[in-house]
């Protein structure tokens, strides 16, 4: 036991994840598919304008083009990355584009999130982890910030 206690330690210290191999065996779902599936299964489904739609599109297209074969997964495991994203879009772009850029995320995250083959079920929804007043309110319960840690 202690043998097998120490070859799972050494593989934390490299930076491996013991028994996540095994769990992960279909592709990641990137935003572009995601989005994809946001559009069909719920701005479609429920008869959203095409404004809309366009808004989300063009959010994607102009703020969030880099990202678009990101796994939503690794999206959730990099939150300074997006923090600093939206500091970038509210510097060059201003905050109201920058925080749309970022509804259409946490939108479109949160909708794979439900989802069955979306980004781990048992992290918080966007809104919990990006909006510390929402914390409380939110299906995981209130999680704040330990994760930025």
């Amino acid at each position: 036991a202690r043998g097998k206690a120490k070859e799972i330690l050494g593989a934390i210290a490299k930076g491996i994840r013991p028994g996540e191999t095994q769990r992960r065996t279909e592709p990641s779902l990137t935003l572009q598919s995601a989005w994809e599936r946001y559009r069909k299964a719920h701005l479609v489904r429920k008869n959203r304008s095409q404004n809309t739609i366009d808004n989300y599109e063009n959010d994607l297209r102009l703020h969030l083009k880099d990202w678009l074969n990101m796994p939503l997964e690794q999206l959730g495991k990099l939150p300074k990355m997006v923090m600093k994203h939206h500091d970038f879009l509210t510097d060059n772009h201003g905050p109201a584009a920058a925080n749309g850029a970022m509804r259409t995320l946490r939108a479109i995250y949160n909708h794979a999130a439900k989802s069955e083959s979306g980004p781990s079920s048992g992290q918080p929804d966007a809104r919990c982890r990006l909006e510390p007043d929402a914390a409380s309110k939110c299906r995981n319960g209130p999680k704040r910030f330990e994760w930025l840690v």
